[in-house]
């Protein structure tokens, strides 16, 4: 992620994007990995608190990476799927998820599901008061994403791989 420079600040303009707005809002992240996007929204002032949600043994260095960044009491870790995640009593819904999920072809790593359980179990309501204006902002992000795809054909290639195979 922090190696791929167009996503890294693509999450970096969403969260200026939201801007002032979000002080004092409580965040989910799925799929957390290290916690840069977590540091980067605690950094901004985006975020008052944060749960940081990842499965793997990567866990670990979400604390050391907040905690060297001054930013010890301000999120907690969840070593597990989100599917398993049950928040603190105190704070159950949160305002703001967000998640690194697509991987390459944007479903590799097939975290979609997960980010959208997420959504069903953790995100508050928003009411649609015409006052607020934080209505419209994104509430997941990403809030969007496309797919294009071409069709392709290389003869010479699909020969090459083909040698040599019987067709019966």
């Amino acid at each position: 992620m922090v190696a791929d420079e167009a996503r890294f600040q693509a999450y970096k303009k969403a969260f200026l994007y939201l801007g002032s707005e979000t002080p004092g809002k409580i965040w989910l992240e799925v799929g957390a990995g290290t916690g840069v996007l977590s540091l980067q929204a605690l950094d901004g002032g985006h975020a008052a608190f944060i749960h940081c949600v990842e499965a793997s043994a990567i866990y670990r260095q979400i604390e050391v990476v907040l905690n060297s960044n001054e930013h010890k009491g301000r999120y907690k870790v969840y070593n597990a799927r989100i599917e398993e995640v049950e928040l603190s009593p105190v704070e159950t819904k949160v305002d703001y998820i967000f998640s690194e999920f697509m991987g390459y072809f944007l479903l590799h790593e097939n975290m979609l599901q997960s980010v959208l359980i997420a959504k069903d179990r953790f995100l508050k309501e928003r009411l649609n008061d015409k006052d607020d204006a934080m209505v419209n902002q994104p509430l997941v992000i990403p809030y969007s994403c496309h797919i294009f795809l071409a069709a392709y054909s290389n003869l010479a290639h699909s020969e090459e791989m083909l040698k040599g195979f019987i067709y019966s």
